[in-house]
């Protein structure tokens, strides 16, 4: 009886905070284009996050990005949250993603997103869904840039920085995975090519010194023209404790959703085989199935 009842007060504390709107002591003080205007050897001093603020019954994840190898800090933001709007997401550590950029990952996202005025003007859009914010300390104490934006907006930003991040391997997957689970990504799955390619699944072995399992994968183009880039291999190992480490990202519209799937490098001409390295985190050393199936062209994965 005692376990229940403490079951039910912990749902209920949770749903509470999902329900209220996160303490503000201040709000953001910096314009976009100050971040706009640091110079490329500032930029080791930049973070920002992506953070869902809509009405919610279940966690979203956080994603948060600092440069090289600093682990990104989303409490230093705490006292400068807009009042009123909910930053719950931002409050459970296993819930933030944590992303590391280059240098140029953040030239290309601060470049792309001033081509943006409806993104970084630093308002609070009406029917409003997620935060974007971005984060300095330098000698004049902490620079905090937010925006809250509805749907629109929130799909414009997530599809500038996928095209911002396209070079950016860590950080593409959380971003996709944000979108998809947000339902903002558009766009149709691209063509399977399962029937018209002769995939090889090499022998799994253990690599020493990692704990991961390893195997080469090998795709033959048995069609009669070019598979048209990116070509994606998409694996199945039926366990969600089985994962891709090695993975582009996890698919969102091509069913089922939250598979691993990896971009082979360039196209696949008729008669071309390719082969990868493919590397999996199997913490409970159990045997596992593998499937794979090959997509190709442009779509939302």
């Amino acid at each position: 009886m005692h376990t229940v009842v403490g079951l039910v007060a912990g749902v209920t504390m949770v749903m509470a905070l999902l329900a209220t709107a996160s303490p503000g002591l201040g709000q953001p003080n910096a314009p976009f284009a100050f971040f706009a205007g640091l110079s490329s050897s500032q930029y080791p001093d930049v973070e920002g996050k992506l953070t869902y603020v809509g009405r919610q019954f279940r966690l979203h994840p956080t994603v948060a990005f600092a440069v090289g190898g600093t682990q990104p800090d989303v409490l230093r933001y705490r006292p400068y949250r807009f009042h009123d709007i909910r930053y719950s997401n931002d409050d459970f550590a296993k819930n933030i993603v944590p992303v590391h950029l280059t240098p140029d990952g953040v030239d290309s996202m601060l470049s792309r997103l001033s081509l943006l005025p409806s993104i970084t003007d630093g308002g609070l859009d009406s029917g409003h869904i997620l935060s974007f914010a971005l984060y300095y300390d330098g000698a004049g104490g902490p620079q905090v840039f937010d925006t809250i934006l509805g749907e629109a907006n929130a799909v414009a930003l997530i599809n500038g920085l996928r095209l911002a991040w396209d070079d950016q391997p860590e950080a593409i997957g959380p971003l996709t995975a944000l979108g998809c689970g947000m339902g903002l990504l558009s766009g149709e799955p691209p063509l399977e090519m399962t029937a018209l390619a002769q995939v090889t699944v090499g022998e799994l072995r253990l690599e020493p010194g990692t704990g991961l399992f390893v195997t080469t994968i090998s795709i033959k183009n048995v069609s009669g023209s070019s598979f048209v880039p990116p070509v994606s291999l998409v694996v199945n190992t039926r366990s969600g404790d089985v994962r891709l480490d090695n993975a582009t990202g996890r698919t969102c519209k091509i069913e089922p959703g939250g598979q691993d799937f990896m971009n082979l490098p360039g196209s696949l001409a008729h008669n071309a085989t390719v082969s990868v390295t493919v590397k999996f985190r199997n913490p409970a050393m159990t045997r596992f199935p593998l499937t794979t199936r090959i997509f190709a062209g442009s779509g939302e994965r």
